[in-house]
């Protein structure tokens, strides 16, 4: 396991991991990131870096989840208007204050299909992700159809089908058929004590 501290290092590890782009999201060349708001971890075998993920901070305050979608999806995707169709309402009541936002999970083509493998990992970046920002509440990811089956083998405890509807063209990297995958503080620690 490997923590880079560095967005050059960040961009060189993504890329070996056979990752083509980053999210806007969690891009380090378009984000200022400092160590406080985001972390990225790679598992490596050797030399080789196998896989990468990482975990960004949130701390809306007092403004909805559903605003804070569309406010920052709006210039993530350079859009001149809201690229959202529709936010569930579920989830924005289940999405709120200080919380972590978890992707760019990316396995290196070699080492695909090994479940133990990425579940492990997913834990493994939760629980640091819990333990770097004891003041979140929850941890989401936002997961493809495809991978759906996989939502409880990386270990999140909720999911929802469907949560934001984008209106067309939908932006790169998105789609109105992901889940959300959602586990909170209190989950997350009473499965592993």
């Amino acid at each position: 396991m490997y923590q880079p501290h560095c967005a050059e290092d960040v961009l060189d590890l993504v890329r070996r991991t056979g990752r083509k782009y980053q999210t806007p999201m969690l891009s380090v060349a378009r984000n200022d990131f400092t160590d406080a708001e985001a972390i990225w971890l790679f598992l490596m075998h050797g030399d080789k870096v196998i896989g990468g993920f990482a975990s960004k901070a949130v701390d809306l305050r007092n403004e909805s989840f559903e605003d804070y979608m569309r406010r920052t999806s709006k210039h993530q995707y350079n859009r001149n208007e809201d690229p959202i169709e529709r936010v569930s309402p579920v989830m924005n009541k289940m999405i709120y204050g200080r919380h972590a936002y978890l992707g760019e999970l990316e396995l290196h083509e070699s080492y695909r299909g090994k479940r133990s493998v990425v579940s492990a990992f997913a834990k493994i970046v939760m629980g640091i992700t819990f333990l770097r920002w004891p003041e979140i509440n929850c941890a989401y990811a936002f997961i493809a159809e495809h991978h759906r089956r996989l939502t409880y083998d990386y270990g999140f405890c909720c999911s929802m089908l469907n949560p934001i509807t984008w209106k067309d063209p939908v932006p790169d990297g998105r789609r109105s058929d992901h889940t959300l995958a959602l586990i909170t503080r209190d989950q997350f620690f009473d499965e592993w004590r």
